[in-house]
């Protein structure tokens, strides 16, 4: 198991690092396609990296999706500076109706703590 976790955790980060630099070379040639899916794309890699950690770490492994949920409304709030439309984003795309205030609480940090 403990191979599987560093696989996983090896994966993840390759895919984060790949992912980042696609979209930053993109960037740099003037080519356009948007920041909406890379910043989902980024923040979601990130997220699942960073719950992998908690969860090797001693959390619960039933907090994994919540934690990737999270982090992807933290990205879009923070980075796109889009709090309500990240908000709007968790509740109606991945139904996190059940954490709103953990949804709520995520936008607001992240947004507040990029805005300073």
């Amino acid at each position: 198991e403990l191979l599987s976790f560093k696989s996983f955790s090896l994966m993840l980060l390759l895919l984060l690092a790949v992912r980042s630099l696609l979209t930053l070379s993109a960037d740099a040639n003037g080519l356009t396609g948007g920041m909406f899916l890379p910043t989902l794309a980024v923040s979601a890699l990130a997220a699942a990296l960073i719950a992998h950690g908690l969860i090797a770490a001693g959390v619960s492994q039933e907090y994994y999706t919540l934690i990737v949920v999270l982090g992807i409304v933290a990205g879009m709030s923070g980075i796109m500076n889009m709090p309500f439309t990240a908000i709007l984003f968790a509740l109606e795309a991945l139904g996190c109706t059940d954490n709103l205030l953990a949804v709520v609480a995520a936008a607001c940090v992240s947004f507040s703590a990029l805005s300073l």
